[in-house]
């Protein structure tokens, strides 16, 4: 399929590049203007004049084409046809490192870096700072909220450092705080994008059914659940749904997602509720596990109604330190 396009690229060949694009195929430049549909998408590709391709090759769910004057575009498919292009000129004096992190929330305000306040962001930007001599900012998957913890966060950030990278994660790991890790770090494509490339991202929130002192950070106590109970208010989630009555207000945002998973398994002493998308809203997981626990306890179908009119329902939001972004997946099989 790659080296199919690259071909119908260098021959400007309209015919063979028709079947290869989804029909809501989208072209976006460097200056952020767009090309949008198939005909229009193939008159850009077709009247441009690219230079030739200097290689391609493949990262994750990306495929990247460079041609020789630095230009180089990033492919992404959608059921095997190409649904969306991005072409920008790449600065090979710096190269883009991808970070896979772990970090403990419960003393920080957050991922996001904040004046005054310590967060992820800020700690991991300042050792990164002080071992390359740069202005370093990582960009991440996602921002967690405060008291919320990662198993694992993937950011990515642009430095010309000539630290070798096991050398720059062996020295990050000796100067971070010990509730942050580096479990790895590689060199990634240029056009590589810790949050607009996800494919799915899981959360994990913990209830405990045991008073547990030592948990008390990582874990919402709850008394005893009806699973079965639980399970099908969760499943009311899967889907695409609107969910702007799960989230913070913001205007104009888009509220609409697609929930692949929404289960709960129950263990000895503890319940974790497990949620797959490709995307979250802010404070998304919380008010779906709060509110979803409201609904047990209650009697009450507030998801059911918070799904079917946001403008006109009750939700819930659950404390932070029970949740955990638990994968960043980038391929799905």
């Amino acid at each position: 399929m790659d080296l199919t396009f690259k071909k119908a690229l260098e021959d400007k060949n309209r015919e063979a590049m028709d079947h290869l694009l989804h029909k809501n195929v989208v072209l976006r430049r460097s200056d952020e203007t767009l090309s949008e549909g198939v005909n229009e998408v193939l008159d850009t590709l077709i009247n441009e004049r690219y230079p030739k391709i200097k290689k391609l090759y493949t990262y994750e769910n990306i495929t990247m084409i460079e041609f020789y004057n630095a230009l180089a575009v990033k492919l992404k498919f959608r059921n095997t046809l190409i649904s969306r292009l991005y072409f920008d000129y790449i600065d090979n004096s710096v190269k883009r490192l991808r970070m896979d992190i772990a970090y403990d929330g419960t003393l920080y305000n957050g991922f996001q870096r904040q004046p005054k306040k310590a967060t992820i962001q800020g700690a991991i930007e300042k050792v990164l700072g002080h071992l390359t001599g740069e202005s370093i900012t990582i960009t991440p998957s996602g921002r967690t909220d405060k008291g919320v913890h990662a198993l694992k966060q993937v950011v990515h950030f642009d430095t010309a450092s000539p630290l070798p990278l096991e050398k720059i994660k062996t020295l990050m790991n000796r100067m971070l705080p010990t509730d942050i890790t580096i479990n790895l770090i590689s060199e990634v494509p240029r056009l590589f994008h810790a949050r607009f490339d996800v494919q799915r991202k899981i959360y994990h929130y913990t209830i405990t059914h045991k008073r547990d002192p030592f948990q008390s950070h990582y874990a919402l106590y709850h008394g005893p659940i009806d699973i079965d109970k639980f399970n099908k208010t969760l499943h009311l989630f899967e889907g695409v749904h609107d969910f702007e009555g799960f989230t913070k207000k913001t205007d104009g945002a888009v509220t609409l997602r697609s929930v692949h998973t929404c289960k709960a398994v129950r263990s000895e002493n503890e319940t974790v509720v497990i949620v797959e998308s490709e995307g979250f809203l802010r404070h998304m997981v919380r008010y779906m596990v709060g509110t979803a626990l409201r609904d047990h306890d209650k009697q009450t179908r507030d998801v059911e109604k918070a799904l079917r009119k946001p403008h006109d329902s009750h939700v819930y939001l659950a404390p932070g330190q029970g949740l955990s972004l638990y994968d960043v997946l980038y391929t799905i099989d």
